[in-house]
């Protein structure tokens, strides 16, 4: 039987993780993280701590297991502490003209090389802000992206195990809707048992009967052949008789022409004699009449009636078992319908619906639970792009006066203009400078906050959720008892027997394995009870044993016919002797040649003119008799010969034919006798055997689908590789990227307020100029660019409208 094919569902297609330069970037994260977080998962305090047993947690493990976390987080404290006192400290500083706040810049002979030195620092330091703001931006928009698109990723997971399962119950369907196929087979089966049937025992009793019926068929043909060859050679024979009696009646007469003349011609033709125009040859033939007789006898007995009869014996045989099993097939079509009924009932025995509709109708509450947190979520995301935005835009601020500085301090600086007669692009470069440095001390702190807070949740959900879930052991936890209280995965999905957990059932179903092997039903259901249809297969097969078929028997040759066998074989017919008519047959059919004859005519004819024209027709008379020997009489001796040939060839096989027919006869005939009824039984099993055999089929490939291919759960694991995606690939990467992007960029405000209050002296316009004495320091010229040694006795300072006596260092 051919069986139906499963349904090919089309799935959505799944989220891909990351890949490209966003997974060499959270791979350096997650190197940072695995340095902060060495210890592996799980921690035994975890267990007590989500039991709710507060009592039973020890505070210390906790602590122990997250000192990494605890030292980064006390760093953190210290820098959003110290970087405001910090900036307090140097704004007061610097209002009191220390810390580079007295608008002085000292001379040396190395300035301009510290000038580009700190200017290299600073613009690598700004790039590295910079490409950490822009990894910010990028991480807060793949987390604002990643939120949006869970509620998509999530509608396609739960439509793919949807799909799962109504393509599962429509298996199912299909499966069972197969059940028509054994039961419309056996219905054909009984509605032509006839020809079934009946054609199984005629075919079995036809190996028996027709190798015989076959043989004695051949023998008669070789009879009737033999009997047609005795007619031919009796025919031939009479022909070459009458052809004998004809030459020689002509050759007489002719011989008595001859002798005749010569005796007209006298002393000159006594040389030649008529003593030898005589037909030297008398054929005579064996007698074949007892052996034709016996023949004749057989073949007139009706003997192919009798074969035709019992071949027609084997041909009514369907007929005959339709007629005697007429009743019985009425009841076994009823048990048909009861079997087909107990088979359509089976969808509703079959655990899996039920387990199906459960997980339908918790999919269904938790698509309502998480569905009416889609608007809160949205706007939660929304702001906190909005806020993530603004945290970017501080970095990005701080970068650009850094960059603003940079450009209009280099673009305005002249090397020959004295610090206090610089331009105002070069001094707002340097005022640049200072906000920038300015806005570093006032938003650090407060992104240190954001980076610490992000940093504690973003780590600890990497390290306490994805990694343990990229390697499994999430679920080996999640399968703790009575870890999540009154949750169980064996109660949630109706198993009683059998202990299913997270692990397993993922581990199957990422390898594709069927839910019968998955959640080990066979140990809570029973398919040979579910699928047992033994009582009514065993009905059918009583029902079976019922037939009674009583067959006619089959009749070879009756007695007469197979003594006249008997008496062919005993016959010697295969020793007929030929010999003398084959002898005969060699002789020359006249004692003297008629042609030479003929010829020493002619020759008397010329020698003798008065007898010439009688001696000439004596000849040709002669020559026409011996033609007539070469056509009509060699003819008949050459087609005499050859149906003696064909006669001896046949007839000697013959006697072992017939033996060997009538032992075969007898052996048939035994054999049917004593077989017949076996030979039904038999069939009628093989019968019984064929129709159980479609409902055994039909049972063994339902529990190989059922076990083996339908409900291969591939959907389930793909669901939970989703959520681990979307949560952690996503989510938590993007996360932990946009923190560890921002806090890159904090740490290096440090040597950015640096770099840029050191540098933006060179730029910004001095009130006071320095004079040195005892040193020779180079000046820029006011008028030119050339540069002065300018000795002086001490340092001076001078204000634009009023000196000064103070001496300042930068």
């Amino acid at each position: 039987m051919d069986f139906p094919n499963l349904t090919q569902p089309d799935y959505n297609p799944a989220p891909v993780p990351e890949s490209g330069s966003t997974k060499v970037f959270n791979d350096m994260v997650h190197s940072f993280l695995g340095i902060v977080q060495p210890n592996k998962f799980p921690p035994e305090f975890l267990t007590p701590l989500l039991k709710q047993k507060g009592g039973d947690v020890n505070v210390q493990q906790i602590l122990l297991y997250e000192v990494g976390f605890l030292v980064c987080v006390a760093i953190g404290i210290l820098f959003i502490i110290f970087m405001p006192l910090v900036g307090a400290f140097f704004c007061c500083c610097r209002c009191c003209d220390n810390c580079g706040g007295k608008m002085l810049q000292k001379q040396k002979k190395r300035t301009k090389c510290k000038r580009h030195a700190l200017y290299g620092f600073l613009f690598l330091i700004t790039i590295i802000i910079l490409a950490g703001d822009i990894c910010a931006f990028l991480s807060n928009e793949q987390l604002t992206k990643a939120i949006q698109n869970t509620y998509v990723d999530f509608n396609n997971s739960m439509g793919n195990l949807k799909t799962f399962i109504s393509t599962t119950s429509k298996d199912i369907d299909v499966v069972i809707r197969a059940s028509e196929q054994p039961i419309e087979k056996t219905n054909s089966s009984l509605i032509n048992i006839g020809k079934v049937l009946g054609g199984m025992i005629s075919d079995k009793l036809g190996k028996v009967v027709n190798q015989t019926l076959n043989n004695v068929t051949d023998l008669l043909n070789v009879l009737n052949s033999t009997v047609g060859y005795m007619t031919a050679l009796n025919s031939t024979f009479q022909n070459l008789q009458d052809e004998q009696n004809i030459i020689s009646q002509n050759l007489s007469r002719v011989r008595q022409e001859i002798k005749t003349t010569l005796d007209k011609c006298g002393h000159p033709c006594g040389g030649v004699s008529t003593d030898d125009l005589v037909f030297d040859v008398n054929f005579t033939m064996p007698d074949l009449k007892r052996q034709m007789h016996l023949l004749t006898g057989l073949l007139n007995s009706d003997v192919p009636s009798v074969i035709n009869k019992a071949y027609q014996v084997l041909s009514d045989i369907p007929d005959t078992v339709k007629n005697k099993t007429k009743d019985n097939i009425s009841g076994i079509q009823n048990q048909l319908l009861e079997i087909k009924k107990e088979t359509e009932s089976i969808k509703n025995q079959i655990p899996v619906i039920d387990m199906m509709q459960n997980v339908t109708d918790m999919l269904d509450n938790a698509s309502l639970t998480f569905y009416s947190y889609e608007s809160k979520v949205t706007k939660g995301n929304y702001y906190s792009w909005i806020v993530g935005l603004c945290l970017c835009c501080m970095v990005l601020l701080i970068v650009l006066c850094n960059i603003f500085g940079m450009i209009l301090g280099s673009a305005g600086l002249k090397a020959h203009v004295p610090p206090t007669r610089r331009s105002g692009v070069s001094n707002c470069g340097g005022e640049f400078f200072m906000s920038g440095a300015g806005f570093s001390f006032i938003f650090s702190w407060l992104l240190m906050l954001v980076v610490l807070i992000l940093f504690l949740v973003g780590g600890n959900a990497y390290t306490l959720i994805c990694k343990p879930w990229s390697d499994q052991q999430l679920y080996q936890f999640l399968d703790t008892p009575n870890l999540i209280p009154g949750f169980s995965l064996s109660s949630a999905l109706g198993l009683q027997n059998t202990s299913v957990t997270i692990e397993s059932l993922y581990s199957n179903c990422h390898n594709d394995k069927p839910l019968w092997s998955t959640l080990k039903l066979d140990k809570e259901f029973s398919l040979d009870e579910i699928l047992n249809i033994s009582k009514y297969t065993n009905e059918i097969n009583a029902t079976l044993g019922k037939f009674n078929i009583n067959l006619t028997d089959i009749k070879f040759l009756d007695a007469d016919q197979m003594s006249a066998l008997k008496d062919i074989s005993s016959s010697g017919i295969d020793k007929l002797n030929f010999t003398d008519i084959s002898k005969q047959m060699m002789q020359n059919t006249t004692k003297v040649d008629l042609l030479a004859y003929a010829t020493q005519l002619d020759e008397l004819a010329d020698k003798n003119a008065s007898l010439k024209n009688e001696l000439k027709s004596e000849a040709q008379q002669l020559r026409e008799i011996q033609k007539s020997i070469d056509t009509t009489l060699q003819s008949n001796l050459k087609s005499l010969n050859e149906t003696i040939q064909h006669l001896q060839t046949i007839a000697r096989q013959i006697p072992s034919s017939v033996n060997s027919t009538i032992v075969q006869l007898e052996k048939t005939q035994s054999t049917i006798g004593t077989t017949t009824s076996q030979i039904v039984q038999d069939e009628i099993r093989a019968f019984s055997f064929t129709l159980l055999g479609y409902f055994n089929s039909y049972i063994t490939w339902i529990k190989t689908m059922l076990t083996k291919e339908i409900a291969r759960c591939a959907p389930i694991a793909g669901v939970l590789d989703m959520a681990q995606v979307v949560v952690c690939d996503y989510i938590v990467n993007s996360l932990n990227a946009f923190w560890f992007s921002m806090g890159w960029c904090v740490i290096f405000f440090i040597p950015s307020i640096i770099l840029a209050v050191k540098l933006a002296k060179y730029y910004r316009r001095m009130k006071f100029e320095d004079v040195y004495e005892d040193n020779e320091i180079p000046l820029e010229s006011i008028s030119n660019s050339n540069q002065h040694l300018i000795p002086q006795a001490g340092l001076k300072a001078k204000h634009k409208n009023k000196t000064s006596d103070k001496t300042t260092e930068d």
